[in-house]
């Protein structure tokens, strides 16, 4: 189908989706939780002809302005739980801003205010409220982190952005925590080496976890469930893409284009105070104008059996997905398949798979899964998802059932699911158990 930019469908999907990635260090509002499409920067695509195309379906204001959506955080007790309102047709799916999967194997979402979680993959869930705070401006969440259903963790903007109070690379920090599933909020001052933008938390367990803020390399924890926290160390190729696999060992890998092998994926095993890179296999013969990622954070199912996925992407060749597992906590890594892109020539996303029993990948509503390490693989279209519309973020909890983020405009994303290993797809319910 042709537009009145003159562009296909599957060009303008590629066209946005470059725009979307070449914004992403500067983005104020909601964006999926570990990965999703628009987070990668190909160093080979001209912007210009992108922003122009947007320009043309005048669009471009309505894009900048969603990056300013206001998400507003506090310290003070919450009202009750209420439901979250259908905002969308059955056909696009209920819209959050963000969705991921609990530590715990559950799934979580939240849309404005509201948090929600799922521990029977979205059949019932269970609503909490984020406080609002009583002054003025915005104050943009940069990161969210749920254990479980009880457990969650948010790190915001210290202080609101106002007219007179810009946003600056060196905008302090606060984090949120809940113990009651978002019914009151306990906030503390993240350290004030840590600024916006690229601060993202992982939690171990109730009690330990990290802060990490890759543009300045800090990587901070706690050990007393975020009540207080303490800069751990520094270090350099420091990825935004992060993970703890249990109390002391933090990994973290480049979502964007990394500089080179070395760089995409490091290791800190005495609690954030000193790093390491970790060599994956055959990453240093990729060709020097490859562009390599790490499309979501390594997936760890216990402290030594975890999965890393790198997107190779050379230009004027077939990008592809290099999937790499260990069993020793990440002492040694193989390589157990290469997996190219799907349709429409573009980058295969990788989904989050919570018990690492399959390999997938997804490319517009095309979806590949291997259940052996990439031995085979079953490719299939997916039935039920919006036309046309991408798949910015997609997680398994098990071999049947998973959740995914469809991008249906500017705005809030549809939150899709499948009970069927992704075959078919239907509008997530999301309701409040009690």
């Amino acid at each position: 189908m042709k537009h009145s930019s003159g562009l296909t469908t599957e060009e303008l999907e590629k066209a946005l989706g470059t725009y979307y990635r070449a914004l992403e260090p500067y983005q104020l509002g909601p964006r999926p939780a570990d990965a999703g499409m628009f987070e990668r920067v190909s160093q080979r695509r001209d912007l210009w002809p992108f922003l122009r195309v947007a320009a043309s379906l005048g669009v471009v204001g309505s894009l900048l302005g969603v990056l300013l959506v206001p998400r507003f955080f506090g310290a003070v007790p919450v009202a009750a739980p209420i439901a979250l309102s259908p905002a969308s047709s059955a056909e696009t799916g209920m819209q959050v801003d963000r969705a991921g999967l609990m530590r715990s194997g559950g799934i979580w979402a939240t849309r404005g205010s509201q948090l929600f979680t799922s521990t029977d993959n979205g059949s019932t869930w269970q609503s909490g409220t984020f406080p609002v705070p009583g002054s003025t401006g915005v104050q943009p969440i940069v990161d969210v982190f749920v254990l479980d259903s009880q457990h969650a963790w948010s790190v915001s903007l210290a202080l609101p952005v106002t007219s007179e109070t810009p946003l600056t690379g060196l905008a302090k920090l606060s984090i949120s925590r809940t113990t009651d599933g978002g019914r009151t909020w306990q906030q503390t001052d993240a350290p004030s080496q840590c600024t916006y933008p690229t601060a993202r938390l992982s939690f171990a367990d109730i009690e330990h976890g990290f802060l990490v803020c890759a543009d300045v390399g800090i990587i901070a924890r706690t050990v007393d469930g975020g009540a207080t926290w303490v800069v751990a160390g520094a270090c350099s190729n420091l990825g935004s893409a992060i993970v703890a696999s249990d109390q002391s060992t933090l990994w973290a890998a480049q979502s964007q284009a990394s500089s080179g092998p070395a760089s995409v994926l490091v290791v800190s095993r005495d609690e954030g105070q000193t790093c390491m890179s970790v060599p994956l296999p055959g990453l240093d013969s990729a060709p020097s104008n490859a562009t390599l990622s790490a499309p979501v954070p390594p997936t760890f199912t216990d402290a030594a059996h975890g999965l890393v996925a790198v997107s190779v992407d050379v230009p004027l060749q077939s990008p592809k997905v290099e999937f790499f597992r260990t069993t020793d906590a990440g002492q040694t890594w193989t390589e157990v398949s290469k997996q190219l892109a799907g349709h429409f020539n573009q980058m295969a996303e990788v989904a989050q798979v919570a018990d690492g029993s399959r390999l997938v990948t997804v490319a517009a509503q095309h979806l590949s899964v291997s259940a052996d390490d990439g031995s085979s693989w079953q490719e299939f279209d997916a039935a039920g998802l919006p036309e046309n519309e991408a798949i910015t973020w997609i997680a398994f909890t098990d071999a049947s059932n998973g959740v995914a983020l469809v991008f249906v405009g500017p705005g809030p994303s549809g939150l899709m699911q499948t009970n069927d290993g992704g075959r078919t797809w239907h509008a997530a319910n999301v309701g409040v158990r009690h």
